[in-house]
């Protein structure tokens, strides 16, 4: 994953909801809700985690 994003799931761990929440309606009037995100196909990386998340639904470490 790259260094940007695990920084971005970093904060998002640690921030309350409130923060969380603000976040998030960034995110959406950013893109107009997510009709604008391109959808692309997952990479290796992603099936694993998808993988691991059907084996074990608890777990929050990929």
């Amino acid at each position: 994953m790259e260094n940007v994003k695990e920084r971005i799931i970093g904060a998002v761990t640690v921030m309350g909801i409130e923060e969380a929440n603000q976040l998030w309606d960034f995110i959406e009037s950013k893109y107009n809700g997510w009709a604008n995100i391109e959808e692309i196909e997952p990479d290796e990386w992603d099936l694993k985690m998808l993988e691991d998340i059907k084996k074990d639904p608890d777990c929050l470490s990929f």
